[in-house]
C-alpha cells in the first residue's frame, strides 16, 4: 500500500538550476540515465537491496474561449492561477524509491542535478531505515527481468507543435457558430493537451523511456428562453493521441445541433409530480449519473475533510456530506 511507504519531497532552493537546463535534461535519455545511475549507486552503497528512479516532466496546455474571448477558468486545478490567458504549465522532477532492510523508503525533488540525486537517494534510504523499525514482515519482490525499451504514444500531429493561432481560431469559430442561434446567450469551448515524459531505471538494469500525449476538446451552449437557462455540452473523450483527434472531431459541425438541443432543453415542459417509475438511460448519461451521485460524494475531501463551495464561499462538513449521500445504494 502506498500509505505504508515513508515519503519525503524536497523543495527547490533559491538559485536552483533553470528550467532551460531541466528541459535539456528531459530531452536527453542519456542524461536522465546518468542522473538515475547516481541515485541507484548511492542507494546500493547504503545497503539498499533494490532501488528505482523516475524522472518525469509533465506539460499541460489549456486554451479556453468564452464567446469571442480567450479566457481561463479560475478554480480548476489544471488551469492555474492566471485565468486571463492561455495556460501552459510544465513540472519537472524525479523520485527515488528504495527497498532496504525489508522496508520501503521514498523521496522526491524538483531539482534535477546529480548532487540532488545523491541527496534524495540518501533521504530515501533514511526513510526506509525508519520504516523498517515498524515493519511486520520483510517486503520481498518477485523476480523480474530487466527491460530496456522506449515507447511514445502513436500520434500523427503533436498538439504542442500546432500553432496557437490555429487552435484559438478553432475555438472562436465554434463559439461563433453556436451564437448564431438567437436564443443562445453564452458559448464556451476549450482544448486541453497533456505531455508526460517519463524515464524509469532500476538497480536490476531496467531502462525505459516513455512519452504519453493526450488530447481533449469540448464546448457547450447556454440557452436563455424567457429567463429560463439551460446548457448542452458536446464532449469528445480525451484520448492518448495527437491533434488529429481534435481535427477528426469536427467541433464546428456539431455547433448547430448542440445549440438547438440547449434551446429545446430550456423550452422543455416543467417536471411532473414525483412518482416511482422506470427510466431508460443512454450509457453516457448513466456514466454521468454515477459520476455525479456516487463519484463526487465519496471523494476523500468530502467524506473525511471539508469541501469549499467557492461560488458561495460555504463549507460542507464531513457529517453533512455523508448524511446527504448515505442513501446511495452500495
Amino acid at each position: 500500500m502506498l500509505a505504508s511507504v515513508p515519503v519525503a519531497c524536497r523543495r527547490a532552493p533559491a538559485g536552483s538550476p533553470t528550467s532551460v537546463a531541466a528541459a535539456e535534461l528531459i530531452a536527453s535519455t542519456d542524461r536522465k540515465r546518468a542522473l538515475a545511475a547516481v541515485a541507484i549507486e548511492e542507494a546500493k552503497r547504503r545497503g539498499a537491496s533494490f532501488a528505482d528512479v523516475r524522472v518525469v516532466r509533465h506539460r499541460i496546455q489549456t486554451i479556453v474561449a468564452k464567446d469571442q474571448q480567450i479566457v481561463g477558468i479560475p478554480g480548476e486545478w489544471h488551469y492555474g492561477p492566471r485565468p486571463d490567458r492561455v495556460w501552459d504549465k510544465e513540472d519537472i522532477g524525479f523520485n527515488v524509491r528504495v527497498l532496504k532492510n525489508g522496508a520501503w523508503g521514498f523521496a522526491a525533488s524538483p531539482v534535477v542535478t546529480e548532487d540532488e540525486s545523491r541527496s534524495v537517494a540518501i533521504l530515501a534510504c533514511d526513510l526506509a531505515d525508519a520504516s523498517a523499525k515498524a515493519k511486520v514482515r520483510d517486503i520481498v519482490l518477485v523476480p523480474e527481468p530487466a527491460y530496456i525499451d522506449t515507447y511514445e504514444t502513436p500520434h500523427q500531429e503533436d498538439p504542442f507543435k500546432v500553432p496557437l493561432a490555429e487552435q484559438v481560431a478553432l475555438l472562436l469559430a465554434v463559439n461563433e457558430r453556436v451564437r448564431r442561434n438567437p436564443k443562445i446567450d453564452r458559448a464556451f469551448s476549450w482544448l486541453d493537451f497533456w505531455d508526460e515524459n517519463k524515464y524509469y531505471a532500476n538497480s536490476e538494469g531496467s531502462s525505459i523511456q516513455q512519452r504519453f500525449v493526450r488530447s481533449d476538446g469540448s464546448f457547450f451552449a447556454r440557452a436563455n428562453v424567457n429567463g429560463i437557462r439551460a446548457q448542452r455540452r458536446h464532449w469528445i473523450n480525451p484520448l492518448n493521441i495527437g491533434y488529429e483527434h481534435i481535427r477528426a472531431a469536427n467541433l464546428v459541425d456539431h455547433a448547430d445541433q448542440t445549440a438547438a438541443e440547449a434551446v429545446e432543453k430550456a423550452m422543455a415542459a416543467p417536471a411532473g409530480p414525483e412518482r416511482r417509475t422506470t427510466v431508460i438511460m443512454d450509457p453516457k448519461n448513466l456514466c454521468l449519473l454515477v459520476h455525479e451521485s456516487v463519484g463526487h460524494p465519496t471523494e476523500l475531501n468530502r467524506t473525511v475533510l471539508v469541501e469549499t463551495n467557492t461560488s458561495q464561499d460555504r463549507r460542507c462538513s464531513a457529517r453533512k456530506t455523508w448524511a446527504s449521500t448515505s442513501s446511495v445504494p452500495k
